[in-house]
């Protein structure tokens, strides 16, 4: 038997390997023109420090992602962010995309409908995000893919060798994402329908186990980038004991979140996504498709069903913001049910014996239908970089305007990570400590303060029972006179003995009492002067400073608000010689807004101090002053 034959006979047709390549290739391209060479926004700084720096990522961990970016993010060409997100989640993106056309083709899917439902999931704005950037899912929606492909060929063909891939690829997996966990009864339920007596064989079962053993054992990263942790590292829950290990790979400090009174809610969000996602009504093409699978391939229906009942029922219990980050793989599921839904409709729909002019014209109404939605799909994935942009331009202007020695208490990812890669990655000759000041205090994170404790003996840190209260950071700005002390917070400072002076996205914190009372108010966060910058239909502010150049474009005057109910304010822009020179009335701040601004025009700047008022009836002026020079 030649090679091409024993290809046709496994992929069931050489096209399918050809289309295979060259889905895989143009969507690598495409996905290749869409990688920031800087910052990304979310986990992504985090990750790419702990690629950077081999140190441990949140929970679950992420090691084989960690290792695999190792090499591409110290390569950094032409950065570290491209060639780390290139290598970790382009490519696993492509692949992904690739043996979902031929997950298509298993239950005998027409092929350019397969080609359809593998480019619509590719192009689709959420895949396309995370295939672009320094995230997780991408290589899990590989990984995945791959297992069910597998899986699906052995169900078919029962050769024990797609068994061994799919156990392989199951618990690599699982070593990426913690919900690749639900893969595991799905797959060994396939194994058993397929080749029961084969699959039963001491031999058999050895290998298996063999293979898990090893694929599971990237693990071990864990505890040895523990043990080797230093102040330029972070090795989250400091893993070094069976209980911290499991602790971490478990994901247990995150169960607090779970809630399942909002079940219905979440489900809904699923929906909600879905159809945002790729278009109003998908659910019920994939019905459709549910019961083509059922008559064709029941037992691969049982397993594709089963795997994703169980992580929809995960999912539905887990109701975090970000919580949409992990329907990727329920996504191309999706699309596999869709794909069959939309190939029983043609079968059914458009008979090939019949050649009428009707026939003709729904054919071509669907092509161009289809040409139309992958456009759009990839057009609006294009406009994915605005919250990268913002935290770049955010966490390098701080770290210009910070003075070493220095300490930055941030909170939240979207804060704290960011700040992480400029200490750890960016400067690391920078003597700036960020420090995440809600991860610090709470109970359970004995490893976070250990981690400071142990790498930064040149401060004088609070003891554990003051750590864990509420007065901490006074006792840490009060015994360390020596260091500047900044803060990058949800909310307005408020830590007695001390106040703090607002440099625009952060505040530098002085000790005694403020010269004037803050300028929050009840609606009222801050004021400050920034630049703007577009960013495609939508804009940013950035270049926080208190000294701009004379006629280097305009500057704004921003207010940033908390919960208010819609309010209007008064704005005044003051020259060196106390003129009014911007001045406008009852400017609205619309409900869903947290932000607020006027412009002060190139041709109206002089040199001198000026002042900016945003004032609301009834409330205290906001003021903020600035340099032109």
């Amino acid at each position: 038997m030649t090679f091409q034959d024993r290809l046709r006979e496994r992929f069931q047709n050489t096209t399918d390997v050809k289309i295979f390549f060259w889905i895989c290739v143009s969507v690598l391209a495409y996905y290749a023109s869409l990688i920031r060479v800087q910052f990304t926004f979310g986990d992504g700084p985090e990750l790419l420090t702990a690629m950077y720096r081999l140190g441990g990522a949140h929970p679950s961990g992420y090691p084989l992602f960690t290792l695999l970016g190792f090499i591409p993010a110290r390569i950094g060409i032409p950065s570290p962010w491209w060639l780390a997100s290139f290598c970790t989640a382009a490519i696993p993106g492509a692949l992904a995309a690739g043996f979902l056309f031929l997950f298509l083709r298993e239950t005998k899917v027409h092929r350019p409908i397969a080609i359809l439902g593998a480019l619509a999931y590719a192009l689709n704005t959420h895949i396309v995000y995370q295939s672009t950037r320094v995230e997780v899912y991408a290589l899990h929606c590989f990984l995945g893919a791959v297992a069910l492909w597998s899986i699906a060929v052995f169900l078919r063909r029962g050769e024990r060798k797609y068994a061994f891939i799919a156990t392989a690829f199951t618990c690599l997996a699982l070593t990426n994402h913690l919900t690749s966990a639900f893969l595991i009864l799905p797959i060994t339920l396939g194994m058993m329908m397929g080749n029961f007596r084969e699959m039963v064989k001491p031999k058999n079962i050895f290998i298996l186990l063999g293979i898990a053993i090893l694929c599971s054992s990237i693990y071990f990263y864990f505890p040895l980038q523990a043990m080797a942790n230093s102040g330029d590292r972070i090795s989250w829950n400091d893993p070094q004991t069976l209980e911290r290990f499991w602790f971490h790979v478990s994901g247990k400090e995150y169960a607090i979140f779970m809630r399942y009174d909002k079940i219905p809610q979440t489900l809904n969000k699923f929906h909600t996504s879905l159809n945002n996602t790729f278009f109003p009504g998908i659910l019920v093409v994939c019905v459709l498709g549910f019961f083509e699978i059922f008559l064709k391939r029941a037992k691969l229906l049982l397993v594709v069903f089963l795997f994703t009942i169980s992580t929809l029922g995960y999912v539905s219990v887990y109701p975090i913001n970000d919580i949409s980050t992990y329907y990727s793989l329920l996504f191309f599921v999706a699309i596999f049910f869709f794909g069959n839904g939309i190939h029983w409709l043609v079968s059914v729909r458009f008979n090939r014996g019949d050649k009428g002019v009707k026939l003709t014209i729904l054919r071509g109404l669907a092509v161009v239908i289809s040409l139309a939605w992958l456009f759009g799909l990839g057009y609006t994935s294009r406009r994915n970089g605005y919250k990268e942009a913002v935290a770049q331009e955010m966490s390098e202007s701080i770290m210009r305007d910070i003075e070493d020695p220095a300490i930055i208490f941030t909170t939240v990812d979207g804060h704290t990570f960011p700040m992480w890669y400029q200490a750890y990655v960016e400067n690391p000759d920078r003597k700036v400590i960020p420090i995440d000041a809600v991860m610090f205090h709470l109970k359970n994170k004995q490893w976070y303060r250990n981690f400071f404790f142990d790498n930064f003996p040149d401060i004088k840190w609070p003891p554990n029972e003051i750590a864990k209260g509420n007065t901490w950071k006074k006792w840490l700005i009060d015994n360390n006179p020596d260091v500047n002390f900044y803060a990058l917070m949800d909310r307005p400072w408020k830590t007695k003995g001390t106040w703090a002076e607002n440099h625009g996205w952060h505040v530098r914190i002085h000790r005694g009492k403020p010269d004037k009372p803050s300028d929050a108010t009840k609606y009222a966060k801050h004021i400050y002067m920034a630049r703007e910058k577009k960013f495609g239909s939508s804009k940013y502010f950035y270049d926080t400073n208190r000294v701009y150049d004379r006629g280097d474009g305009p500057l704004a005057c921003v207010a940033e608000w908390t919960k208010h109910p819609g309010v209007n304010a008064d704005w005044r822009i003051i020259d060196p010689n106390g003129k009014i020179v911007v001045s406008v009335k009852h400017h609205k701040i619309p409900k869903n807004s947290n932000q607020s601004w006027e412009y002060l025009a190139p041709e109206k700047q002089t040199v001198g101090t000026w002042k900016c008022e945003v004032e609301r009836k009834g409330e205290k002026m906001l003021v903020t002053t600035f340099e032109i020079r």
